[in-house]
């Protein structure tokens, strides 16, 4: 345990000397606080202007956080593998273990630093501008920004431990993040048409239930896990930033997954695995999963 302290704090302080991550941080702080201050400032917004201008935020938190996180993440031990530097680190006490999850704690603190920044600017901003401070709605905000941070680290981190070169390491973190963010809700559209046989959008005009499988598989998204897991303790409901490819009337925002699972308004019951406090345990494993597989191919790899 000792050992893989000294490697969070050495890839902590290593990292934070990254101009990258300064750069990261103000973009970060900088999208934030402007969706925050354009939404108080809108005169033709409708319904209570701070939920709005929480909803908003979390916006360019959910776009931004996944490509922060891989930038800041791809290069953990692929970096020290092409150098060279990889053997003379592991001719010490830290073992491979020690290295991998040093590396992945040491990246998180790093990521969670701009995560951190953002809603204290916000939080200041909020306090200037509308006399108050949503602590109530931030703080869960802020641990899910901080579980989401981390989904993307451990995906970051494992694809450097498992290949050779830097290369192959961005080319993957950043079709890992097309697919999550920009292709999911297409593949899910095609998926839903060779299983259904028609287009959700052209499912008709009323209001009916939605296949379960089409629930659990827009769940598993770890940033559709974050929206539902937020919503559970935010006043606003929280909308996941990925393209709305899978739109319909029945789309959340527009009902409830309850009432999206039974087609029927004003429904409240939904198996266990629906409901938005899953979105923690979804969010745990995309987590673990990513690192379990990245340790165990980088605990036998040949350095």
């Amino acid at each position: 345990m000792r050992t893989m302290a000294t490697v969070v704090r050495k890839d902590f302080s290593d990292s934070v000397r990254s101009l990258s991550l300064w750069v990261a941080t103000l973009l970060l702080v900088a999208a934030a606080c402007a969706v925050y201050l354009f939404v108080w400032g809108a005169q033709d917004i409708a319904g209570p202007r701070l939920e709005t201008g929480i909803l908003s935020m979390t916006f360019p938190l959910q776009f931004l956080i996944g490509l922060i996180a891989l930038l800041v993440g791809f290069g953990a031990i692929v970096g020290e593998r092409t150098t060279g530097s990889i053997k003379i680190l592991l001719g010490l006490p830290p073992t491979r273990r020690d290295v991998f999850l040093g590396k992945f704690v040491g990246r998180f603190l790093v990521i969670a630093v701009p995560i951190a920044v953002t809603f204290l600017a916000v939080s200041v901003l909020s306090l200037v501008t509308y006399g108050e401070v949503p602590i109530a709605d931030f703080a869960p905000l802020l641990l899910g920004a901080l579980l989401l941070g981390a989904v993307w680290t451990s995906i970051a981190v494992s694809f450097s431990a498992v290949t050779e070169s830097r290369t192959r390491v961005i080319a993957a973190c950043l079709s890992v993040w097309l697919v999550l963010v920009v292709l999911w809700e297409i593949l899910l559209t095609i998926l839903y048409y060779i299983v259904e046989g028609t287009f959700p959008e052209a499912a008709g005009p009323d209001f009916v239930a939605e296949p379960t499988w089409v629930l659990v598989l827009q769940r598993l998204n770890p940033i559709e896990a974050f929206a539902f897991l937020s919503s559970e303790y935010v006043e606003p409901m929280i909308l996941p930033a990925l393209f709305p490819f899978f739109v319909g009337e029945q789309r959340w925002g527009e009902y409830t997954t309850a009432e999206r699972y039974h087609g029927q308004e004003g429904a409240t019951e939904i198996p266990f695995y629906l409901e938005g406090e899953f979105g923690a345990v979804i969010l745990l494993a995309w987590i673990v999963i990513p690192l379990a597989i990245g340790y165990l191919r980088f605990r036998s790899v040949d350095l």
